[in-house]
């Protein structure tokens, strides 16, 4: 998925909704942050990053959404949302990653899901910025 194409519309389970329809954030710049879990290196990295940029995420201008495949992230609560403007989904059925292009369409919830961590900035109108 590159600069110009459309966001994947999706409705997926969050921290502030249980079906969350993504189409809903239009009007905003949104950046989309496919981590796989906080309980990995990688994962604990880009929340580093995010924590270390917070004054950018208000809701009205720019939300992030982080993005974890990880159930253990909820039962732990390694990941909280913080208002304005940052949530996750749980994409625990990786409808969210598939969607992206950034878990195989093969993939199986449930197993060691290989996933291409990825951060996709989109626009107000729900066009991909950049990857």
């Amino acid at each position: 998925m590159g600069a110009g194409d459309p966001a994947p519309w999706f409705q997926q389970r969050s921290t502030s909704n249980p079906a969350y329809n993504f189409s809903s954030a239009a009007g905003r710049y949104i950046v989309l942050c496919f981590f796989g879990s906080a309980g990995r290196a990688s994962g604990a990295t880009a929340l580093k990053i995010l924590s270390e940029q917070r004054d950018l995420f208000d809701d009205d201008k720019i939300s992030f959404f982080g993005v974890s495949n990880d159930p253990e992230d909820e039962h732990k609560q390694r990941d909280s949302q913080r208002m304005p403007g940052i949530r996750y989904f749980w994409d625990f059925d990786l409808l969210i990653g598939k969607a992206f292009g950034v878990v195989p369409i093969e993939a199986e919830p449930g197993t060691d899901t290989p996933l291409r961590r990825a951060w996709f900035v989109v626009d107000p109108t729900l066009r991909v910025m950049a990857s």
